[in-house]
């Protein structure tokens, strides 16, 4: 029978391991759980550290809580729950941005703006929109140019026909300065 490694702990060696934060109940089924972690929130070795965490739990149909969006910041290791201001929005500390529900969204808002943040769609929708107009844009400046080449054609048509025009009077001229002198001399 072979012998089995042993943990590091058991050897005599410690073993650093990463401080988890606490969380409240793992949620229920239909929830979504936002925890934001920036790296300000971790030590020099990549540890979290627990103060300030927060945990952020959305229910958009509104079967587990009762409220749509309900938030915890940790303090002294145990999670307190974040108070909503007069127009229900949630402050977070961490990402420094308020959350709030509209038609049945997560939403991000900026206090300093006091703007919504774009959602993903809204910016596909935005960059498509955008990228409509810079289309449009160039067909016309296409159309534009595919004018201005029709009327050019149209000028150096023009001017090959009065060219052409100027050589038969020309050539006509001198066939009838030629007969006139012709009658002249008879």
């Amino acid at each position: 029978m072979k012998a089995q490694p042993q943990p590091a702990e058991t050897r005599g060696q410690p073993v650093r391991r990463p401080a988890r934060p606490i969380r409240p109940a793992v949620p229920p089924d239909g929830l979504h759980r936002y925890t934001p972690v920036p790296p300000a929130y971790r030590d020099a070795d990549g540890y979290l550290v627990e103060d300030g965490m927060e945990c952020w739990l959305f229910d958009p149909a509104g079967f587990k809580l009762a409220t749509p969006l309900v938030g915890y910041r940790l303090r002294a290791r145990r999670y307190q729950q974040i108070g909503a201001d007069a127009a229900g929005r949630l402050h977070s500390k961490v990402l420094g941005l308020d959350l709030h529900v509209h038609a049945g969204e997560l939403r991000f808002r900026d206090p300093a703006t006091r703007k919504d943040l774009r959602t993903y769609d809204e910016s596909e929708d935005r960059g498509d929109a955008e990228q409509d107009r810079a289309d449009a844009a160039e067909r016309e400046r296409a159309a534009e140019k595919e004018r201005a080449d029709a009327v050019e054609r149209e000028r150096a048509a023009e001017k090959e026909r009065a060219d052409v025009a100027e050589r038969q009077l020309a050539t006509a001229e001198r066939e009838l300065a030629r007969l006139r002198q012709r009658l002249g001399d008879s």
